[in-house]
């Protein structure tokens, strides 16, 4: 429950403190006195986005601060899940500044607007004109019927499954794109595969391959070099028989010099190496034959393999393997990925069930209850003169369900007795409008528990009777919770527990707007301007004392 508010440097608001209680309160004024001004600091502490131009005096900030009860509402664990601290005594406060940066407080702790306008939705609520005409809407009409009909943990279960349906069909729709993409590489991929695996990886060394082919091709040349080769090494002149006439004079000459025995060896173990060389470029030459077939073969291998080595732009043998394994890799990902989609489809199927299951269980509540709303909505409707009207709930099945369900909801409705039921955005005129809404949001508050209910102007387009009806019904719906009402109405304002009035005045060039709290005698005079505007007339206050008589006991 709003205990205080508080307003300061707020448009022509210079500074307002108001103490609220339980009960109707009524709030009145001139058109232009500043009403709005009062929703609008309300809507501030709410969560409402800052408009700067608010700041009366550029040099100080502006400052809305509300104090609420809290203790009856269960909010602890609210506060605990936001790092709040919590206090049955909650203050709330909001700051504009001029440098144009905006605050907001709860218990003196800095918060986010999310934060702040998930905490105040669960202590206050303000109806206005403009959601009066939301009765014609019909997703507010499906919203109204889920609340008032206790539909939301069944709506709640219902788009928890439609959105996994959903999910998994996009997560489908993604595989089967990847899919299509990827079988339209399958051919290709697989050519590359069968082309590379044709060079059979495992039996062929490629460089092995290559430096025989080169020795093939370059064989009578590399014989004659060899054979010439043997020739310098063993023939009469050659280099093996001058190292022998060289060792053997080293060998004379060490007998005079004993030093000279070191290269005697050395000498000698080059002619042994020479010898080795010698009788393997014998063995060598004696290897060199061509083998026509395996010339062939060859020239064809590595031609293969040097022609797809460019063509994949590959240095070698193993880049050119590794390559393989990749696009066999992505083969094998083609199979896996078909695999995939069969068991998304098959978890498609389930989600599908829980989807409909769900929305036949969402259907048959919102049928059921329809009918118990309108019972409740009726005597209300009666106790603000529209005796003899009905109303119905209308379903649809819809061609494509959406994340509200599989029907879509028409309010229908009938003001008076022998005309046809229709839908109410055809059937109710501005007046019988307002009366609907007051009659759902007096259910809707007794849903919803909430602390405080704000009705701006709900009875537009009503008088008479009828608005003291509406009075009656608001100080009874007072009785058992905090209630706000702006008014223009004589009988709604005679109704309220407390009544505030919003004036504004000049005071010192300056145009101020006052929030004044009013006494019973006050109130008399404010009645009575209500009845006969500025011309205010005995008979006028004699009628405004008989109404909050009537309307305030």
């Amino acid at each position: 429950m709003l205990k205080n508010l508080s307003i300061r440097n707020f448009a022509l608001i210079d500074n307002v403190d108001l103490d609220f209680d339980k009960g109707l309160t009524v709030i009145t004024g001139e058109t232009g006195s500043g009403k709005s001004i009062l929703l609008g600091a309300l809507h501030l502490l709410l969560g409402n986005r800052a408009d700067f131009s608010v700041i009366r005096n550029q040099e100080a900030k502006t400052v809305v601060e509300g104090h609420w009860m809290i203790g009856d509402y269960n909010l602890s664990g609210f506060f605990a899940s936001k790092e709040l601290e919590y206090d049955p005594y909650c203050i709330i406060r909001r700051e504009i500044l001029p440098q144009g940066k905006s605050r907001a407080f709860v218990n003196d702790t800095p918060v986010p607007l999310s934060v702040l306008k998930e905490l105040t939705d669960k202590l206050v609520q303000i109806n206005s004109q403009h959601q009066t005409l939301q009765l014609k809407d019909k997703s507010f009409q499906l919203n109204l019927l889920d609340v008032l009909g206790s539909c939301i943990p069944e709506l709640e279960a219902y788009k928890e499954a439609f959105d996994a349906y959903k999910a998994q069909e996009k997560l489908i729709r993604e595989l089967e794109t990847g899919l299509s993409e990827s079988l339209q590489q399958q051919d290709y991929i697989r050519f590359q595969v069968e082309e590379l695996e044709k060079l059979n990886f495992k039996e062929n060394n490629y460089d092995e391959l290559i430096l025989e082919l080169k020795k093939s091709e370059n064989a009578e040349f590399l014989l004659k070099n060899i054979q010439e080769s043997v020739e310098i090494t063993d023939s009469g002149d050659g280099i093996v028989a001058l190292l022998k006439r060289l060792e053997n004079l080293l060998r004379k000459s060490a007998q005079f010099d004993e030093s000279l025995q070191e290269y005697e060896n050395r000498i000698s173990s080059v002619v042994i190496e020479m010898n080795d060389i010698s009788a393997e470029l014998n063995n060598y030459a004696e290897g060199i034959a061509v083998n026509p077939g395996r010339l062939d073969w060859l020239v064809g291998v590595v031609d293969d393999f040097q022609r797809i080595l460019k063509k994949h732009n590959k240095k070698d043998q193993v880049e050119l393997k590794s390559y393989l394994d990749e696009l066999s890799g992505q083969n094998e990902s083609f199979s896996a990925l078909e695999e995939k989609l069969e068991k998304e489809h098959k978890k498609l199927e389930k989600f599908f069930g829980n989807w409909q299951q769900a929305g036949k269980i969402l259907s048959e509540k919102r049928r059921k209850v329809a009918p118990v709303i309108v019972k409740e909505i009726l005597p209300l409707l009666e106790e603000l003169k529209l005796e003899g009207s009905r109303a119905e709930f209308r379903f649809t099945e819809k061609t494509n369900a959406d994340r509200s369900g599989f029907e879509s909801v028409d309010l229908c409705f009938s003001p008076n007795q022998g005309v046809a039921i229709q839908p109410i955005d055809k059937s109710a005129s501005g007046g019988e409008l307002s009366r609907f809404m007051l009659a759902v949001m007096t259910l809707f508050s007794e849903r919803k528990q909430l602390p405080t209910l704000i009705f701006d102007e709900i009875d537009t387009g009503v008088s008479g009777d009828v608005a003291g009806r509406i009075g009656l019904l608001l100080r009874k719906m007072g009785t058992h919770r905090q209630l706000m009402a702006i008014t223009h109405l004589p009988q709604v304002a005679a109704s309220g527990h407390i009544h505030l009035s919003v004036n504004k005045s000049t005071q010192s060039n300056r145009t101020v707007t006052e929030v004044i709290r009013l006494t019973e005698e006050d109130r008399i005079v404010e009645i009575a301007k209500l009845m006969s505007g500025k011309n205010l007339t005995d008979a006028a206050q004699e009628n405004a004392a008989v109404l909050l008589k009537t309307h305030g006991n």
